[in-house]
């Protein structure tokens, strides 16, 4: 069976074994077939006009051959064949008689122009490289867009944990956004032997009192949950039971001790822009 349509990776992995073969021609680089055997195993071949008619090349198996990976090698033999035949064409046939030049050798700083598959090919990455720079800058700034609006720790988690952070600058407002964090956090926290508590105790407040306006009677399970998301986005993750077991213990004392520096936090957090001190 042939066909002929755009062939994408999502395409591919959609299809099912059939138990017959296959022939998928792809409508972007003329002449790029996948070859689909019964059994379900898949290999590229080019089947170009300067080849036989019942001729084809391998090209290589898919998934291991991408289908840009296997478009942009189908370009390069397609150019290197129509650079061959270029030059056939353009030859001068010799006269009878004619005496064979000597080959005259080129100077040693001769500069070999770059061959049209070789240029093809160093535009195809330039491109694609760029294009995966614009891509991963559009995913970091989606996701920031998505935490300034939600405030959901979950996402600013996600986003910090991503690989494109060390490629590229933060987005606007991320570094303002993680230094207030750090602010709420007590200077010799982290000399202290539970200096995770300052932390967790700061998020469920942020999470009870200054939301509602009152301290919890019961343990908020939601509260506790948006802890658990602050701790595994500053890199240090508490399961449920200990940030349970940390609370139910030791938040009333901790509320009694820092009553003074919390009314000064309520009162800054109260007056940052959309809403930041609600979240």
């Amino acid at each position: 069976m042939e066909c002929l349509m755009r062939l994408t990776e999502e395409l591919i992995a959609s299809l099912q074994r059939s138990g017959q073969s296959r022939h998928l021609y792809d409508s972007v680089v003329e002449g790029l077939c996948l070859s689909i055997s019964g059994s379900g195993a898949k290999t590229w071949y080019l089947c170009s006009e300067f080849l036989g008619e019942d001729e084809r090349i391998k090209l290589g198996v898919h998934p291991k051959l991408s289908v840009k990976a296997a478009r942009l090698k189908a370009n390069r033999i397609d150019a290197l064949a129509e650079n061959f035949e270029q030059k056939k064409l353009t030859r001068t046939p010799m006269q009878p008689g004619q005496a064979v030049q000597p080959m005259q050798k080129k100077p040693a700083r001769y500069s070999r122009p770059i061959e049209p598959a070789r240029a093809f090919q160093h535009q195809e990455q330039s491109r694609f490289c760029q294009s995966e720079q614009q891509r991963e800058q559009a995913e970091l700034q989606l996701l920031w867009n998505t935490y300034e609006v939600s405030r959901d720790l979950q996402v600013l988690s996600e986003l910090l944990r991503s690989g494109h952070l060390q490629k590229h600058p933060l987005p606007a407002g991320m570094a303002e956004e993680l230094a207030a964090f750090l602010d709420l956090a007590k200077p010799h926290a982290q000399a202290a032997p539970d200096r995770d508590d300052d932390h967790i105790f700061m998020a469920y407040w942020r999470h009870t009192e200054l939301k509602t306006g009152s301290n919890p009677l019961v343990l908020d399970e939601a509260a506790l949950a948006a802890c658990a998301d602050f701790m595994e986005a500053i890199g240090r993750p508490c399961s449920g039971e200990t940030l349970r077991g940390r609370v139910s213990e030791h938040y009333a004392d901790w509320r009694v001790q820092n009553e003074a520096q919390l009314q000064k936090s309520a009162q800054v957090l109260k007056g940052l822009p959309s809403g930041a001190a609600e979240h």
